[in-house]
């Protein structure tokens, strides 16, 4: 099982700081995210999953810079953490 902390904690390095429009409130929201995952039932892993989707759509956006699309294959585990 991929282990969604060590995802999310990914997804923040990748999001560059001159990113303005939602840096940190994205980070923050992430970060909340990973400390509730800590917390969940492994039955309850699927809705934690959904939330940090959710928020990546939200905050990032369309995959149409290098490093968004970076994100959504750290997201969709193209690419091994």
């Amino acid at each position: 099982m991929r282990d969604l902390c060590k995802i999310i904690d990914a997804i923040i390095k990748e999001i560059p700081t001159w990113y303005s429009h939602d840096y940190a409130l994205c980070c923050n929201l992430l970060e909340d995210r990973k400390e509730s995952v800590m917390y969940t039932a492994p039955e309850s892993m699927g809705y934690r999953w959904q939330e940090v989707g959710t928020i990546l759509r939200t905050h990032i956006g369309k995959p149409d810079a290098d490093w968004k699309r970076k994100i959504q294959d750290i997201f969709e585990d193209k690419i091994q953490i």
